[in-house]
């Protein structure tokens, strides 16, 4: 008999026996944000839980397996968690209780079998909250329900602000004084009145929860801002955007991404934000960067792309140039291709992407930028010491004949012109106006000898 989703159907409450090793985390100072939850009504369904029951014309409906929750975190005012697919689910029920031998009240019905993450809001600050899951399917009118899951606990606490200043360094001044500073001639020639901190790496507020574990990746010029991607190497948050004045170099909010996928790079086509999402690209409208900065929030929560397409490698690094989008994997030991895609927009307005071009990049790329005379710079890093086998950390620039590619697509990148040593584990970067903006992920590492926690803004001459 062929499933159909119930939206809405009896809640159950249990009493909880056990309860889960896995808990919140309290966090310090506040933030106002609240949302109300939705809760499923009754309906005329037959609800059969922990069994299997005949279903119209006989068949066998068998419940689901349980969900196994792989996260429960505490944030302001809410909890949030994760658990895993259950296959033949038709969707899930999330139950919590204040109290671990209480009674469980449904706080919401799930209707999408690829939901895995719910947030509870507007609870109360600096409590203990229990939470069960399970899981249901359902076939004509009857539902069948897994048992509920064992309860998990977290509490709720205060966050704190994305901090803006350096992780290390609090001022340029001390900055100047570090030893990284001093052996690198790049520092040195650095333009510091365009130079800025990297926000977020001591703490990111990611929409009501603390992370003090996201390392920078990318970065990009969109409209009057500087966007610097990071993700949260722990896996416990989403990836996110740090919102920065172009003019002034000041932080103004964080764009909350919807999932928790390494946001390697990002570019900007004029209209809309490209992020790379593994063997796929993403996009979402210039127009949300404004809003998130309108809104006067401390975050923005970006609830879905406008549209996930897919490439032919996995997207480590990433730029916009002339209409064509380059996407490129990093690979720390073989040479790999970028390729470039044309954009083309539907009637609809959807966009679509045609691979039309390709260079030979060398081995550890991990991001490339053109400026507006078509040079193309390439940051080169692996490894966080100088002892390690296979250690780089480098600015790469080349003039590419982009006007003349082969038949296939081929665009020679010609000769280096020239190789720039840079402190170890340079990321992301971008080019605005004269100069090439390089993100640094060395300062969330212990092991790195010579720290930056900074954008540091480089003159393009000094590169070329």
């Amino acid at each position: 008999m062929k499933r159909k989703s119930l939206a809405m159907f009896l809640a159950l409450a249990l009493l909880v026996t056990s309860v889960n090793g896995l808990t919140g985390l309290s966090v310090a100072e506040a933030e106002t944000t609240s949302a109300t939850d939705t809760t499923a009504a009754n309906s005329t369904s037959t609800v059969v839980q922990n069994t299997a029951t005949p279903a119209t014309g006989g068949a066998v409906v068998t419940a689901p397996a349980t969900p196994t929750v792989t996260e429960i975190k505490g944030g302001t005012k809410r909890v949030k968690l994760y658990w895993k697919k259950v296959s033949g689910a038709d969707g899930y029920n999330i139950y919590y209780s204040t109290s671990l031998n209480g009674t469980y009240t449904k706080t919401k019905t799930i209707s999408s079998a690829s939901t895995l993450k719910y947030v509870k809001k507007s609870l109360t600050q600096n409590t203990a909250y229990y939470f069960k899951i399970s899981a249901y399917c359902v076939d004509g009118t009857k539902l069948v329900e897994s048992p509920l899951s064992e309860a998990y606990c977290a509490t709720t606490g205060k966050v704190s602000a994305t901090s803006t200043t350096g992780k290390k360094y609090s001022t340029t001044t001390k900055f100047k004084k570090s030893t990284a500073y001093k052996k690198f001639a790049v520092l040195k020639n650095a333009n510091y009145t365009r130079t800025f901190a990297i926000p977020g790496m001591t703490n990111t507020n990611v929409a009501g929860f603390a992370s003090t574990k996201m390392v920078a990746q990318g970065a990009c010029l969109a409209g009057g801002y500087i966007l610097v991607s990071a993700y949260d190497k722990t896996g416990e948050d989403e990836s996110v955007i740090y919102v920065i004045n172009k003019a002034s170099k000041a932080y103004i909010t964080t764009i909350v991404m919807p999932n928790k996928t390494k946001l390697n790079a990002m570019a900007y086509d004029g209209t809309n934000i490209w992020v790379t999402q593994g063997k796929k690209v993403s996009y979402f409208g210039y127009d949300i960067v404004t809003q998130a900065i309108s809104s006067g929030d401390s975050y923005y929560e970006l609830t879905a792309f406008t549209d996930t397409l897919s490439i032919l490698t996995t997207g480590s690094y990433m730029t916009y140039y002339n209409n064509v989008l380059w996407v490129g994997a990093y690979n720390a030991t073989a040479t790999t291709n970028a390729y470039g895609y044309t954009l083309s927009k539907s009637s609809t307005g959807k966009i679509s992407l045609q691979q039309t071009y390709y260079m030979t990049m060398p081995n550890r790329t991990r991001a490339m930028a053109f400026d507006a005379d078509g040079y193309l710079y390439l940051t080169r890093s692996s490894k966080r010491i100088s002892s390690a086998d296979g250690y780089i950390s480098q600015v790469r620039t080349f003039k590419p004949s982009l006007s003349a590619p082969t038949k296939k697509g081929a665009i020679k990148k010609n000769a280096v012109l020239k190789k720039t040593k840079m402190p170890e584990m340079a990321m992301g970067c971008a080019v605005y106006g004269k100069y090439l903006y390089n993100v640094f992920a060395s300062c969330k590492y212990a092991k790195c000898t010579y720290k930056v926690d900074r954008v540091v803004a480089v003159k393009l001459t000094k590169l070329q």
